[in-house]
């Protein structure tokens, strides 16, 4: 079993405006994800982020988030297949602390 990985991606807890956020998805292989805010956590089979608009749950096998960009919020992700895209209207308002992760 893959250990869960977070990435912080400059302010996640959301803006009053949403800047937007682009999906592009080539071959179901790899995917290019802008307005990217926070990485929550990634394994091989499923990658949890949070966007300009919500979040977004990614499953598949062998997935690798192969670059952040910090700057410009986009995210480049590859895996051998992308089975599904989650989308929730969900934003993060608040930080999470330990406690809140703990008893999610």
């Amino acid at each position: 079993m893959s250990e869960q990985k977070s990435i912080k991606i400059g302010s996640p807890y959301g803006s009053s405006s949403a800047m937007g956020q682009n999906v592009v998805m080539e071959n179901r292989k790899k995917a290019v994800i802008s307005g990217v805010r926070e990485v929550e956590g990634f394994t091989e089979t499923e990658v949890s982020l949070y966007t300009d608009m919500g979040q977004i749950t990614i499953k598949g096998k062998n997935l690798h988030v192969n670059q952040v960009n910090t700057e410009t919020g986009e995210l480049i992700m590859t895996g051998e297949l992308i089975t599904s895209l989650v989308y929730s209207d969900k934003l993060r308002r608040t930080p999470e602390n330990f406690i809140t992760k703990l008893f999610r």
